[in-house]
């Protein structure tokens, strides 16, 4: 990924997945559509890696937070 001639912003998720896990790329590419309305899937492909990357991240920790609080309620109950 570093030595890509894609920018930060310019590297996709669709470019990134076919360049450097083509084999993943042939089965997930096709999946998504299959699971997904084709307009969103357009969309999340064509985020670049860093955004979606972020919003992962984001996500991910609000629902582990969520998890906790949860499990958290459960023992002082």
């Amino acid at each position: 990924v570093l030595t890509s001639d894609a920018t930060i912003l310019s590297l996709t998720n669709d470019i990134f997945l076919s360049n450097y896990l083509p084999a993943l790329y042939q089965f997930v590419k096709p999946f998504t559509y299959i699971i997904f309305p084709d307009v969103f899937m357009d969309f999340i492909w064509s985020l670049p890696i860093v955004i979606h990357t972020l919003v992962k991240a984001i996500v991910s920790t609000w629902l582990g937070f969520w998890i906790l609080k949860k499990l958290d309620s459960k023992e002082t109950t």
